[in-house]
């Protein structure tokens, strides 16, 4: 039996219990948020939001997003997230999250996606297990881009 492995560089992120694991090749930067009263951060909280804000390379303030472990915008950045990180694609956004963790040289099997979750925009493409038994769900940074503007296109 050949088990597909997941090798490379990768940045773990998580929300409250989802976890996410995109390769390090999409992160910009990665800082914690200097500003714990995350309440009066203005907040992409929609669809049409984070695609006028990816459009827009001027942002005149700092954008926030977070997401939710169903993998939706959240209408505010909860409390709990106090590290930031940026991508290539979108460096004016700042995506909050409550942990992130680089992880170098990985070397772990996959699981593939049962196949009812393999829809056309799924930015999902496999799971795998951590060292802590928890599932992360491998994620390109561009497909979940495509994913959460779906509706406003």
């Amino acid at each position: 039996m050949n088990t597909q492995r997941l090798r490379g560089d990768y940045v773990l992120l998580r929300t409250d219990s989802l976890y996410l694991l995109a390769p390090q090749k999409n992160m910009a930067s990665i800082k914690h948020l200097k500003d714990k009263d995350t309440a009066n951060l203005h907040c992409l909280s929609d669809s049409a939001q984070l695609l006028s804000a990816i459009n827009d390379n001027d942002n005149q303030q700092p954008v926030f997003a977070a997401l939710s472990d169903k993998l939706a915008l959240t209408n505010s950045i909860p409390r709990n997230r106090y590290v930031v990180t940026t991508h290539k694609k979108t460096a004016d956004i700042r995506w909050c999250w409550s942990e992130v963790q680089l992880l170098s040289n990985v070397d772990m099997p996959l699981t593939p996606m049962p196949a009812l979750l393999c829809l056309a925009l799924t930015p999902i493409s496999a799971i795998v297990t951590l060292a802590n038994g928890e599932q992360a769900f491998v994620c390109n940074f561009e497909h979940l881009l495509d994913y959460l503007t779906q509706s406003a296109s």
